[in-house]
């Protein structure tokens, strides 16, 4: 059983060296360019940028909730009282039942926000390209 973790661990690390690098940025090069024109980062500023990034998204989780949660409700009442109304009346003269959609629609478009809003300042917070940025705290598309 040893022999055949050791054979599986050595087939594993030969398919890993020997795969060649994807050159993608010129498709006639066929060796790796001689003088990178972007100077690479080393493994360890990408560590000390880490607890920044980590800092930056709990920080956009936390303070991104209410704030997408006060964002998504105006949209939520206002696209439900719109189906609420059209479902019921398909003529013109509409305006008079949107009172009462809006009215009657408050309590579903705050748990719909209620449910949604933390989920999406999650996702705002994790795909933000910069830490603290406007993204990661839900100022940016909702959607």
């Amino acid at each position: 059983m040893h022999q055949n973790f050791a054979l599986s661990l050595a087939a594993v690390g030969i398919a890993c060296v020997s795969i060649p690098p994807a050159w993608a940025d010129d498709p006639k090069a066929t060796n790796a360019p001689a003088a990178p024109n972007v100077q690479s980062k080393s493994g360890a500023s990408h560590l000390v940028a880490l607890p920044k990034a980590i800092a930056g998204f709990c920080a956009g989780a936390i303070i991104g909730t209410p704030i997408c949660f006060v964002r998504k409700f105006p949209k939520e009442l206002n696209d439900g009282a719109h189906s609420f109304v059209g479902s019921i009346a398909d003529n013109d003269n509409k305006k008079l039942l949107f009172v009462p959609a809006y009215v009657a629609w408050i309590p579903f478009a705050g748990f719909i926000s209620l449910c949604e809003a933390p989920a999406l300042a999650i996702k705002g917070a994790y795909t933000a390209e910069k830490p603290f940025s406007k993204e990661q705290f839900s100022l940016g598309e909702l959607d």
